[in-house]
């Protein structure tokens, strides 16, 4: 009987053969000490006068393709798995720290410089950019970014001379100055010039482009300014890029960027502006607003300035917003605040250090980084603070360092917070 058949096994017979150069015996049966099923007494089978591997060999088109099959399985489940996890580990979020650690060794450099940011870039600081945006004020929270900015290119009327001014509009050296009723419009400044608005005027400045400079605006003056960008190196006096004072402002659709002490600053002694889709960043602080009855919307603030101080040497505090006292009756909604830059202090501080603080909201606003991405405290302080509400406001998770929220009073009310994720925020 042929080897490998029921009646061969029977039998006990024995075959060798050749199979790819290799010599093989084949046995079975009873006495042999094998085992009827095992791969040696089942090596070949004799098909049409040759032998072959048995079904059970690992070189039978049968077992190649079942091994095939498995490999093709473990392939697929593999990438299933890679292609889940991939979608549910979230993006490394930027660390910050605060000033009270050691800094980095490259943060002691007295040297600031820009970060330099494409107009209408898309936040990055989402736990998980696969997941759809989080929305605020019923858009996604990448929609303030792209509505910041002019809406136009600024500066395309030429270099403002002495001879194109304005009426109302006067140059002197390393000074434009505003008188009441001035329109600066389509122009494009260069050099290191103050704008000066004076006293009690009320201007407007539209589509201008100026390169290293600031806005002054004496006591009881009006801006108004939409689609303008002015940018301002970081030097150890470049204090601000608009310091304001007035009644009635409004600031709209403009780029800011620069101040060695914050970008914008309206001082106490302002009322009641509307500060609404700026671009804002390259300051120690974003913004200072001081006074009375200001709305604060849609602007993104972002890219802060960190590391030491060039005016001092010391580790800049660097804050998205901060509101140190002299501030009443404050709205702050609907803006996108990024302070995950490494070094940053936190996204928003109220803090009554130089005033007091009463009738501010901080609501359905997007923020992230800091060392706590949000403070309002008073310990340490001299002053009253009264009647704050911070609600409905988005935290990217795990970009503050210590957490998302300090809170060590009861004038602060705190409710409906919520990570990106949706999940509910406490305060520490």
């Amino acid at each position: 009987m042929p080897p490998g058949t029921d009646m061969g096994r029977r039998s006990g017979m024995v075959a060798s053969s050749t199979y790819h150069g290799t010599a093989v015996a084949h046995t079975g049966g009873p006495g042999t000490g094998m085992d009827w099923g095992s791969s040696v007494s089942r090596t070949f089978e004799q098909r049409s006068g040759e032998l072959r591997p048995s079904r059970t060999h690992p070189d039978h088109p049968r077992q190649r393709a079942r091994r095939l099959r498995n490999l093709t399985r473990t392939l697929v489940l593999w990438l299933v798995v890679v292609a889940a996890c991939a979608q549910a580990e979230p993006e490394a979020a930027p660390t910050a720290t605060t000033s009270a650690r050691a800094p980095a060794a490259s943060s002691t450099a007295a040297v600031a410089t820009f970060v330099e940011v494409e107009q209408r870039t898309a936040p990055t600081s989402a736990a998980n950019p696969a997941r759809p945006m989080p929305r605020v004020c019923g858009m996604p929270i990448d929609a303030i970014p792209a509505n910041a900015g002019p809406r136009m290119q600024p500066g395309t009327g030429g270099l403002l001379r002495s001879e194109n001014a304005p009426d109302g509009v006067r140059l002197r050296e390393r000074e434009v100055i505003l008188a009441d009723g001035a329109q600066l419009t389509d122009f494009d400044i260069t050099g290191d010039v103050m704008i000066r608005v004076e006293r009690g005027a009320s201007v407007v400045i539209e589509r201008v482009a100026a390169d290293n400079a600031w806005i002054f605006m004496e006591e009881g003056a009006t801006l108004t300014m939409r689609d303008s960008e002015i940018n301002r190196e970081l030097t150890a006096d470049s204090w601000y890029v608009l310091d304001g004072h007035g009644d009635g402002g409004l600031l709209e659709y403009n780029r800011f960027r620069g101040g060695e002490a914050a970008t914008i600053f309206l001082r106490t002694e302002s009322s009641n502006w509307t500060i609404r889709n700026n671009d804002i960043s390259g300051g120690e602080d974003g913004f200072k607003p001081g006074g009375t009855g200001h709305l604060i919307e849609a602007n993104w603030i972002h890219d802060l300035a960190t590391g030491a101080k060039l005016s001092s040497g010391a580790a800049r505090h660097a804050d998205g917003l901060q509101l140190q006292g002299g501030n009443f009756g404050l709205s702050i909604r609907c803006n996108f605040i990024d302070s995950s830059v490494d070094g940053a202090n936190a996204a928003i501080i109220i803090k009554p250090d130089l005033g007091d603080i009463a009738a501010v909201t901080v609501s359905e606003n997007a923020m992230a980084g800091g060392a706590y991405t949000l403070f309002s405290i008073v310990a340490g302080t001299d002053y009253p603070m009264t009647d704050v509400t911070v609600g409905d406001n988005i935290f990217f998770a795990g970009t503050g360092f210590y957490g998302s929220v300090a809170i060590d009073n009861d004038a602060t009310t705190f409710t409906n917070n919520v990570t990106e994720d949706a999940e509910p925020v406490t305060a520490n």
